[in-house]
């Protein structure tokens, strides 16, 4: 949608990244698939888990190879930092 030629603009001449999603169709596919979630079939039905791991790693957690009990000096952090 942002790039290449397949660009689609809305009435007012803007160009809406969320276009495709609000479609009618589409939309209708998201309340049936609402609809059967619950708590025993989320992570089958949705991408929980990766949205999970993506938003704990753009905090800091979960980062592969980071060994999170290893103690921290903070005076030399702050001196990086500074």
């Amino acid at each position: 949608m942002l790039y290449g030629t397949g660009r689609e603009l809305d009435g007012q001449g803007r160009l809406r990244p969320d276009y495709w999603e609000m479609r009618e169709a589409v939309q209708r596919e998201v309340t049936a698939l609402i609809s059967r979630i619950n708590e025993e079939n989320i992570r089958e039905l949705t991408a929980l888990d990766v949205f999970q791991k993506e938003f704990l790693q753009l905090n800091g957690f979960e980062v592969e190879g980071v060994d999170y009990s290893e103690e921290i000096d903070l005076e030399e952090l702050k001196r990086l930092v500074s």
